[in-house]
């Protein structure tokens, strides 16, 4: 037991004292009134009446089942006096009214459809809704902006992928707006495609698995929370890749993989762009596609097959035959056919440069003559061999050119080298012949084969 003080007369009683001895004052009853005066607790968390779930007041739809709470709900505010106080002090409690039997056909209509009751759902809206324009306008809105609700729930992850596609799903046998419903659950899909991919692409990246992981991070889309940390995950990895992709390409070309070398700067290409870096590196490696130790002519080897000549030629292909090939290529400034020819051993014996370019003053045509034989000489020393035939009947003609078209001039020229022989020859007996050949002295051509 313990002394208070009465609160009317301030004598000392007992408190547990119904009433004060002194005054009569009713003690209890004061006490009554205190604890009258305390504010009630005011209950913060409120349940899903359709599963039991907790649920916060701001929740459109439960995120437990996505049972579909009461738009436009505004809280209330709720007065509580304090006994003996002069201030009265305001608190909202917050209250969620859920879509429970009223009498609003929308609301019951949806009700059905999260409870998979579509046949329900389907009577309500043949009896109540169909037909009226108000009605049917609401339903839509409604219908959407609970669509948009899970949506955004999903997206910052208040409900789960499996409720979200759940719910949207049974909004999809809604008889309005099932295009709008279906574009939901496209986004819904694809987010969480995104999200795996994302996933993917760390498990991938703490593996080791760059160019995986980067594929992976690729792919997560815009509107993902992880996109922004996906694209600097791709940059990052990048330049990684594209170091390895340089370095194993390096290493090809030690040994003279060449066109597994440039496919790998293809593929750092395809990671980071046509760098000019990566752009130089491609250039050099296909000219070092092309280098060959020694070769005869051009880039060939007499002996080489026709696959062999064709993997060496960088001019493209215009003629094939089993003893032939044909390309468009120019020799000293000059548009030429070149032509190789195989022995029926398929083995290259002879090239042939024919000049294709047609000039209307017969003048150049020697002109470019001398200047490629002034290399050959260059090349290979004086010819063997010079014969340069000029008829009497050139005297007459009003230059050197018209004495080569009217055939009162002709040139030829031979080197005998150790392995092959080389002609040069401008005559004009008929059409205008001006070639240049080299044939091996060690490579036979075919019986009846043409040769120099």
């Amino acid at each position: 037991m313990a002394i208070i003080k009465c609160p009317e007369c301030g004598q000392d009683v007992s408190d547990i004292a119904a009433v004060c001895v002194h005054c009569g004052y009713p003690l209890k009853a004061e006490e009554k009134k205190i604890e009258e005066s305390r504010p009630e607790e005011v209950k913060t968390e409120l349940t899903c009446p359709e599963c039991g779930q907790v649920i916060k007041a701001e929740d459109v739809t439960c995120p437990q089942c996505g049972f579909p709470l009461k738009k436009n709900t505004k809280p209330k505010g709720i007065t509580l006096a304090i006994v003996g106080g002069a201030v009265a002090i305001a608190v909202c409690a917050v209250v969620a009214l859920l879509y429970l039997g009223s009498g609003d056909p929308v609301d019951k209509y949806i009700k059905y459809l999260v409870a998979n009751d579509y046949d329900k759902a389907l009577t309500l809206y043949n009896k109540k809704i169909v037909g009226k324009s108000e009605l049917e306008t609401e339903l839509e809105s409604e219908i959407k902006r609970l669509s948009d609700a899970i949506y955004d729930g999903y997206l910052n992850e208040s409900i789960s992928e499996e409720q979200a596609k759940k719910t949207i799903k049974s909004y999809g046998e809604s008889q309005l707006c099932a295009d709008y419903v279906m574009t939901i659950s496209n986004k819904i899909d694809g987010l969480a495609t995104s999200r795996a991919n994302y996933k993917k692409a760390v498990e991938a990246e703490e593996s080791s698995n760059l160019q995986e992981a980067y594929d992976l991070y690729s792919k997560v889309i815009s509107n993902d929370p992880n996109y922004e940390s996906a694209q600097a995950k791709v940059k990052k990895l990048a330049e990684k890749i594209k170091d390895i992709y340089v370095t194993q390409a390096e290493d090809l070309i030690k040994e003279k993989k060449f066109d597994e070398a440039i496919e790998k700067i293809d593929d750092a290409i395809a990671i980071v762009g046509n760098t000019t870096e990566l752009s130089k590196i491609k250039a050099l490696y296909d000219e070092k596609k092309y280098e060959r130790d020694s070769v005869d002519v051009r880039n060939v080897k007499f002996g080489d097959s026709i696959e062999t000549v064709k993997k060496y030629e960088k001019c493209e292909i215009l003629d094939e035959s089993v003893d032939g090939l044909v390309v468009a290529d120019t020799l000293d400034g000059n548009d030429v056919w070149v032509c190789y020819f195989f022995n029926e051993d398929d083995q290259l014996y002879m090239v042939v440069y024919s000049i294709e370019e047609r000039f209307s003053n017969y003048d150049l045509y020697i002109s470019a003559y001398d200047n490629i034989v002034e290399k050959l000489v260059a090349k290979y020393g004086n010819a063997s061999k010079t014969n340069n035939q000029r008829s009497s009947m050139a005297n007459y003609c009003s230059s050197e050119g018209m004495a080569l078209q009217l055939g009162y001039l002709a040139k030829e020229s031979l080197w005998n080298l150790d392995d092959m022989i080389i002609k040069s020859r401008l005559y004009c007996p008929n059409d205008l012949t001006f070639i240049i050949g080299y044939q091996s002295t060690k490579i036979q051509a075919s019986q009846g084969s043409d040769d120099l």
